[in-house]
């Protein structure tokens, strides 16, 4: 068994064409990742904000109206705030 760990994807072994492709097409797509990322980060702040603000039994009525969006959705939204929100990382 080798002792040495792939980190990266060997595009050196893809013909010219095809590694150029697959190369700019995961530059696109780790972008797109992060902005999704950032995305669901600030829905989850949004979310958090307006829960706090609004009265007692209105979030969730609010949530179904304006989104159509489960309670478990919406959950999982204030969650992913919760724990990352106040992190500046590098996602991808």
């Amino acid at each position: 068994m080798s002792d040495m760990i792939q980190t990266g994807f060997d595009y050196a072994a893809l013909p010219v064409d095809s590694a150029l492709t697959a190369r700019a097409a995961a530059e696109r797509i780790k972008l797109r990742l992060k902005r999704t990322v950032e995305d669901i980060i600030e829905i989850g702040r949004e979310l958090t904000a307006v829960k706090a603000d609004l009265p007692h039994g209105q979030f969730l009525p609010w949530i179904a109206a304006e989104f159509e969006m489960t309670a478990q959705t919406a959950q999982n939204f204030l969650r992913v705030y919760e724990r990352f929100g106040e992190q500046k990382q590098n996602y991808f």
